[in-house]
């Protein structure tokens, strides 16, 4: 694009364009049954089962499909990344991340603040909507890079959470972890939290941070510490749970 063109126009605000619209007349009950049968050969489970629907027809897929399609693409502003991205040349994103490292122990409250909204978007979670089927859904969805099984963790917080929730939160004082993380980064700024639920259970850890632009927007990214489902598989246990 660089070479062909000198410039973009835009018509209009980005974010205010419209996602592809629905076709009027064309998911009929007979349309939303072949997608059943398709659904189910490839996933084992049905469109209205998958996505827990109240029914498998025309006027509930045209519902649901109608809580996307033919609605703002909100997202594609953010998905462009910083206006000032362009003073950093074509690996903007690995020069500004660096930046980002570089100076982090002058400004530790940006990790902080990280963490807090990381375990809030826990707590708000509506832990029914995003169990199972919704997992890639799940508030911390780019935002959160586990060891392995994204997926069950997701199911692990909804099914802990649900009837233990967390009470209190305490954050620790910053520091920078020298552990190797996954792709081989170190050096990471990272935040001790301390985390009570209901019963009186006591989970803490250490939660490292990269900055990076999942989803085209510059965060702190949390990685590998609350892998709680790799800890303890089987869900808490009954006693000592440190």
């Amino acid at each position: 694009y660089r070479d062909g063109f000198n410039a973009y126009l835009y018509l209009g605000p980005l974010e205010s364009e419209i996602f592809s619209p629905l076709i009027a007349g064309f998911y009929t009950d007979e349309f939303v049954k072949e997608l059943e049968r398709r659904h189910r050969m490839m996933s084992g489970k049905g469109w209205a089962e998958a996505y827990r629907q109240p029914k498998s027809d025309a006027e509930s897929f045209i519902a649901w499909m109608g809580n996307s399609w033919g609605q703002p693409r909100r997202k594609w502003k953010t998905s462009l990344g910083p206006l000032d991205a362009w003073h950093y040349g074509d690996d903007w994103k690995t020069a500004i991340r660096d930046e980002k490292h570089a100076s982090i122990a002058e400004h530790p409250e940006e990790v902080i603040q990280a963490a807090k909204e990381f375990f809030d978007d826990i707590r708000r979670a509506d832990y029914d909507k995003y169990h199972y089927a919704n997992w890639t859904e799940f508030p911390l969805r780019g935002r959160y890079m586990t060891l392995k099984w994204f997926d069950k963790l997701v199911v692990w917080i909804c099914e802990t959470f649900k009837d233990n929730p967390i009470v209190g939160v305490e954050l620790g004082q910053f520091f920078i972890d020298r552990k190797t993380y996954i792709i081989g980064q170190t050096n990471l700024p990272t935040v001790p939290y301390k985390l009570t639920l209901k019963d009186g259970t006591i989970l803490k850890g250490n939660l490292p941070f990269e900055y990076n632009f999942d989803g085209g927007v510059g965060h702190w990214h949390g990685m590998e510490g609350i892998d709680w489902h790799l800890k303890y598989p089987n869900g808490l246990p009954k006693k000592e749970r440190n």
